[in-house]
């Protein structure tokens, strides 16, 4: 009987911890919502989507399906001209910008609006390799999670000060159906944050845009 009262401790312990994380997590991205405000009047814009990796069989993630779709609703809220999804192949052989078009595609946004930035392996890398695609686009709608859409502002901040000023951020708060993948992520957002704060910040050899070749 003692072993199972204390394995029925534990249980409740995990279950509560579980519980004040997700609470939390929720809080988070709730927190740093942020929508697109009124565009003005006669400037053009584009729609910039953070990569996610693809399934391991080249099918599309739910968090690359979240994005897009948001991605999406703000290109056509906006009447924005082009849509550009960035990310190479980091966690296997399948590039995120490409699975990403491909579901853009078939919610249907025109192949000739779509921009694809395949190289990028990182967050930082996101931000440098897209710029020169949207030299000509006086607002950029920025579209991820609430949380890392920061972070990706933040980067684009500390490498022009021109590119940040063009960027909206339109993060989103992941749905419930995310709740395994967002509790986590946000204990990564908050450790990037940390990172770069304490490390990054302190490194003049990052503050400029970074490409892979």
């Amino acid at each position: 009987r003692g072993i199972v009262r204390s394995i029925k401790k534990t249980l409740c312990i995990v279950v509560f911890v579980l519980a004040v994380m997700a609470a939390l997590s929720t809080a988070a991205y709730r927190f740093a919502y942020r929508s697109a405000p009124s565009l003005p009047s006669g400037g053009n814009c584009s729609v910039l989507v953070l990569g996610y990796p693809s399934g391991a069989d080249g099918s599309p993630h739910a968090v690359q399906r979240f994005r897009v779709q948001h991605g999406i609703a703000a290109y056509r809220k906006h009447h924005c001209g082009r849509i550009l999804f960035s990310g190479g192949a980091v966690s296997n052989r399948y590039a995120e910008a490409e699975t990403m078009a491909a579901v853009a595609r078939k919610l249907g946004v025109p192949a000739s609006d779509i921009i694809i930035e395949n190289r990028a392996r990182t967050t930082w890398e996101n931000i440098g390799c897209s710029s020169r695609y949207l030299d000509n686009s006086k607002r950029v709608l920025l579209v991820s999670d609430s949380l890392h859409v920061l972070r990706a502002r933040r980067y684009a901040c500390r490498q022009s000060s021109a590119w940040c000023t063009r960027i909206i951020t339109i993060g989103t708060e992941p749905p419930v159906t995310l709740l395994w993948w967002s509790v986590p992520a946000s204990v990564h957002e908050l450790l990037a944050f940390l990172r770069d704060s304490f490390i990054f910040e302190k490194l003049a050899a990052n503050s400029d845009p970074v490409c892979p070749n």
